[in-house]
Parts: C-alpha cells; structure tokens; sequence
C-alpha cells in the first residue's frame, strides 16, 4: 500500500500526500513479493544487530539502518539511467509505471 509520495524541488526534499490524495494499491508478482521480504528481514536484521529498532513505517529502500529517511529521488533516478545505459536500454524510470498500470478500459462505440 503507497501512502505517501516524496516530492523534490532543487534541494529541497519532502513527504507529499499521494498525487490523488488516496492510498494506493500495487500489484507485485510472487517473485517480487518475495525479493522484497527477503530485502525487509535483512534490514531488520541488520537494525537489530546495531541495537536499533526498525519501524512498521520504515521507507523500503534507505540509507539508513532503521529506515528513518528515504532515498534521494533524483539519485534513483541517475542510478537507473546509468543501469539502462550500462545495458543498451533506451528507458527511463518514469517508463515503469506502465508496466504496473492496468491498462486503459476502451469506452464504448456511440
């Protein structure tokens, strides 16, 4: 479930309600899911072997080792571009949203 957005202006970086102001769902494969889990109990383990806790509410991908803070978006952004490039692909980030979009309903003929 996607709760909140983080908006990036310059520098300056902060929480954002979601573009509709609703909470949203994603569909994810089980592979997914499960790469996902797997990402969640490593950081929990590892929080935990720093003696620190590590929240419900903690963002998926940080730097930090409780999950305090979030990446900064125009970093992922860069390090995508360079991994597409690496690879021959010609895409941006923005491109994946279509790949989880359900696709558009046709309307009706009049």
């Amino acid at each position: 479930m996607l709760r909140r957005a983080i908006a990036q202006d310059g520098r300056v970086r902060r929480d954002k309600d979601t573009k509709t102001h609703q909470q949203r769902r994603i569909v994810l494969d089980s592979e997914t899911v499960a790469i996902l889990r797997e990402h969640r109990t490593r950081c929990e383990e590892r929080a935990d072997v720093l003696g620190i806790g590590f929240s419900d509410n903690a963002f998926v991908f940080s730097l930090e080792p409780d999950g305090s803070s979030h990446l900064v978006p125009s970093s992922v952004t860069q390090r995508y571009a360079r991994m597409a490039a690496r690879l021959g692909l010609d895409t941006h980030l923005h491109n994946l949203r279509y790949y989880s979009a359900p696709a558009p309903t046709a309307r009706p003929a009049r």
